[in-house]
């Protein structure tokens, strides 16, 4: 993966407002350029910060302003070329295709070592990193798209939480919340009470589609009330919170045997095939686009998900598969995987799987411009930026 792959140069938009102000002899006027920086925090992990990052990037991108981004305290380590540096920070700099020196875009990566640091005694020297890497990349940009950690808090001791960057940034705080079951109020009371003004308002993630209209109806008159704005409502999507099959079998370090052409395919959910031959194929005919796990010396259950929508098989306590089974799943097309683990501790895996997943593949990030679109009012947002000379 190149972190800085070449770009097509934009042509600067029309809406980005230039003024003119006096150079500093008094002698002449200058063109200045206005930019604008939001920060996309959240109230805990998985909320979906990098989705809307990239969704907020595709939509200001495609009104041909110059968008720059950058995670200003990475929280998800990860050895990328050789590299460590922050996962989702990658991901987004290779999506957008930006061509800025990508150091710049972490400047403080959140190691054991970091994080120990407040310790020894106060922190300072970070912010004037942190500080430093925002300027550059912010040259020449309309718009600066900052990701927070995992909560607006994580980063305090550092001096590194969402209202100190915020403010030494000049930027905006859009909070991403995500739906479960109610709505996150006192969350969103608290991220208030800590940002002040620097919070502008709220996106709600991953709500049900038939709660969608009650959340608008009873979340705006409530963020109104705190002067904050409702800039999107975005449904529970099948497709976003997918992931690849290539991205199971590496977390789960499992033997593929076949099906090596279908490990793009996007998996939307997993059923745990542990209930009798009788009832398994009513059981698997309810989800499609799924992954079955389950006892690699279940062949009976393995034959019933192949009948139905199944992208991968799974099969546990590393037992092959009967050559029934395995000629069954050459001729569907479907991947199957052994992996060494019992059948509960690969449940845990899956799930932290799609806990952690990243929007990352092309079908993914089509899918995530089109509801960007739809869904997240990106005009409203920048309308609510304060302009920063540069």
């Amino acid at each position: 993966m190149s972190l800085a792959g070449a770009r097509v140069e934009q042509t600067p938009c029309p809406q980005c407002e230039t003024y003119r102000i006096g150079d500093k002899t008094g002698t002449g006027q200058k063109a200045v350029r206005a930019m604008q920086t939001v920060y996309v925090a959240s109230l805990n992990e998985y909320t979906g910060k990098s989705t809307i990052c990239l969704s907020l990037a595709f939509q200001y991108q495609m009104q041909r302003l110059n968008v720059g981004y950058m995670k200003p305290l990475g929280t998800a380590p990860a050895m990328i070329h050789g590299v460590e540096t922050d996962e989702d920070a990658a991901m987004i700099w290779q999506a957008l295709d930006l061509q800025d020196t990508f150091e710049s875009a972490v400047p403080v990566l959140l190691t054991s070592q970091i994080a120990n640091l407040p310790l020894r005694g106060p922190v300072q020297s970070l912010q004037t990193k942190v500080e430093a890497a925002f300027k550059r990349l912010a040259r020449g940009k309309d718009v600066m798209i900052l990701e927070g950690a995992a909560d607006f808090s994580q980063g305090l001791s550092l001096g590194l939480s969402a209202g100190e960057v915020a403010a030494l940034t000049n930027a905006r705080v859009v909070l991403v919340t995500s739906y479960r079951d109610t709505l996150p109020l006192d969350g969103i009371l608290l991220a208030r009470a800590q940002l002040h003004d620097l919070l502008i308002g709220v996106i709600m993630n991953n709500v049900p589609r038939e709660m969608i209209d009650t959340v608008r109806t009873e979340l705006t008159p409530f963020l109104e009330r705190q002067k904050l704005g409702l800039f999107g409502v975005l449904r529970r999507d099948p497709i976003l919170g997918a992931i690849s099959v290539k991205e199971l079998c590496e977390t789960l370090n499992g033997d593929i045997l076949c099906g090596y052409d279908r490990l793009e395919e996007l998996v939307e959910t997993y059923m745990i095939g542990a209930m009798t031959a009788d009832t398994a194929l009513r059981y698997f005919q309810r989800k499609p686009n799924k992954a079955v796990i389950t006892g690699g010396d279940r062949a009976d259950i393995q034959l019933a998900a192949l009948q139905t929508s199944t992208r991968c098989l799974i099969l546990t306590g590393n037992l092959p598969p009967t050559a029934a089974v395995l000629t069954r799943a050459v001729e569907a097309q479907v991947p199957v995987v052994v992996v060494r683990e019992d059948t509960m501790t690969t449940v845990s895996l899956v799930e932290r799987a799609f806990g952690r997943h990243r929007i990352a593949s092309p079908r993914h990030i089509e899918h995530l411009t089109r509801i960007g679109r739809q869904e997240i009012d990106s005009q409203e947002i920048l309308d609510r930026l304060p302009k920063e000379a540069l």
